[in-house]
């Protein structure tokens, strides 16, 4: 009986992450991430000069300012997969690890709600929505890796919570030591630890004790949670061991400001277009459980509070940037499934697992399934586009043939350029000795008492954009083609979007167009060139 148990587990685990990871390696030849080529030229420079590089060398307006690459050890890595084994492998090992997250969030499940007996079902039925969710923020992307320690560092609070044992709590000095060097997010990390300390504490208050509906977990001797505090605070200061020390901390402070977070897409908040429904329907889906659970059903479901204080603080980082839907996702799956078992009484339960039963030891049923799963396989695969060349061949996307062309001519290639902001790492990887304006790593860098970001938006400003142009010197233009925005639906736009970041970059655009002292050399689907009269 067990090791049927084991076989039908294998299986499961079998079936489900082949096509999981199927449709993760489909998501990464499906786009190029802006930053990959800053992330590999990052890599590339740490390999050959043998160091962690302190300044930035990239950029004319930050030229030799401190930079901290806070995904350092990453970029490292994926670097030298690319360079030795080529771009195909490196997106199935992000697959892998992102296929990864996937499996560790059931078995993360499976700790917290170590008595239900109908885990796969429900973890199936809400699998498909969490993928929507994960895909934008998976492919070859380094907060990849960000978001595996989150998982794992999930699983060492669960298991702790069941059983206190330090052999559990020695797991986290690897894990912040690995985290610190791979991606910031480790300071979310630090968060969560603090707050599961917060709850231990406070577990041991008269009043917190009285209230049913509050759950702390297991209660911990004050020796217990001394232990845990110190073994919290090691993990603190492992942090400590990376390239830049406090720096790295300094930096991050950085992101104090927070313009970025009004201009970028992914940090823009969850009700900005595009919106990603499928996170909006997580939320409202899970918000829907809970009110059923405990305004009609009034089931008692024990869910320890720090899972619900995490809840909440995802749902809220969630709202505020699209980027976090992940992190609310791997926070609040666990509950969910909590949450959605409890609805059905054991009664129900049990017909529906004798009828999931009947039909997986119906051997017609089997042969079906084994058909349609092959055929969705055999599908993705189709719509895969597998190249081994991203840099080549995303060039519906990226400026392929303007940059040849600046290239190729002497009188333009030593021109001060003002370049596309998301083009910024694509232009480090393919041409690394032009100097830009600004790219996607360090967009909260201060420049002259603000960001460098905020100084890149002002030329698309109306009443700014042709003293910028003249204070920096720009004589070579390479921007995006702006979709232009038809007068019906202006009021739209306006209604949705106040900042109109596409009317903004058409302030720039149609500047050079009206101006006597600029000339477009370039155009095609994707770039547009202008270049100064007097330059040429």
């Amino acid at each position: 009986m067990f090791q049927k148990k084991i076989k039908k587990n294998y299986l499961f685990f079998l079936f489900f992450g082949l096509i999981i990871f199927t449709l993760f390696l489909n998501n990464s030849f499906n786009y190029l991430d802006p930053d990959l080529g800053w992330h590999l030229k990052a890599g590339q420079d740490i390999w050959q000069n043998k160091e962690v590089s302190l300044v930035n060398h990239y950029n004319y307006t930050l030229k030799d300012k401190d930079w901290v690459n806070h995904e350092w050890l990453v970029d490292l890595g994926s670097f030298l997969i690319f360079e030795n084994f080529g771009y195909i492998i490196l997106s199935i090992i992000f697959a892998l690890m992102s296929t990864l997250v996937v499996i560790l969030l059931f078995y993360l499940i499976k700790i917290i709600n170590d008595k239900n007996k109908y885990l796969k079902n429900f973890y199936l039925i809400f699998s498909l929505l969490g993928y929507f969710m994960l895909a934008p923020s998976f492919g070859v992307r380094m907060q990849v890796m960000g978001i595996l320690n989150l998982v794992l560092l999930l699983i060492i609070i669960a298991k702790y919570d069941k059983e206190p044992k330090y052999n559990y709590l020695l797991c986290l000095i690897p894990l912040f030591l690995f985290w610190a060097n791979a991606h910031a997010s480790f300071l979310f990390g630090l968060a969560i630890l603090f707050l599961y300390l917060f709850v231990k504490i406070i577990s041991h208050i008269n009043l917190i004790k009285k209230i049913k509906f509050i759950n702390t977990g297991k209660i911990l001797s004050k020796k217990k949670i001394f232990l845990l505090f110190i073994f919290i605070l090691s993990s603190l200061v492992i942090t400590l061991l990376n390239p830049y020390g406090l720096e790295l901390y300094s930096f991050l402070k950085g992101y104090g400001n927070t313009f970025y977070l009004s201009y970028i897409s992914e940090w823009l908040p969850i009700y900005h277009l595009p919106i990603n429904y499928y996170t909006v329907s997580y939320i409202s889906i899970f918000l829907a459980l809970i009110f059923l659970n405990f305004k009609y059903l009034k089931n008692k479901i024990s869910i320890n509070i720090f899972w619900w204080l995490l809840i909440f603080l995802t749902i809220i980082m969630a709202i505020k940037s699209k980027r976090n839907s992940t992190l609310l996702l791997i926070s609040s799956f666990p509950v969910m499934i909590a949450l959605a078992q409890a609805i059905f009484s054991k009664e129900e339960l049990n017909i529906l697992k004798n009828k999931i039963n009947y039909y997986i030891n119906n051997k017609i049923f089997k042969i079906f399934f084994i058909i349609i799963y092959l055929l969705l396989l055999f599908k993705i695969s189709l719509t895969t586009s597998f190249t081994n060349k991203p840099f080549q061949a995303y060039c519906n996307k990226y400026p392929c043939q303007a940059v040849n062309l600046i290239k190729e001519r002497a009188d333009l290639k030593e021109l001060k350029m003002l370049n596309n902001y998301d083009w910024g790492g694509y232009l480090i990887w393919v041409w690394p000795e032009k100097q830009l304006f600004i790219d996607g790593r360090m967009p909260q860098l201060e420049y002259e008492k603000h960001t460098i970001l905020e100084e890149y938006v002002d030329f698309f400003d109306e009443d700014k954009l042709k003293k910028h142009l003249e204070k920096h010197q720009i004589n070579l233009i390479l921007m995006n083609k702006v979709k232009e925005i038809k007068e019906k639906d202006s009021t739209w736009y306006k209604a949705i979007d106040k900042k109109l970041k596409n009317n903004s970059k058409n302030n720039l655009i149609k500047f050079l167009k009206d101006s006597d002292n600029w000339e477009q050399i370039f155009t095609d689907d994707i770039s547009i060139i202008y270049v100064k009269k007097t330059s040429l």
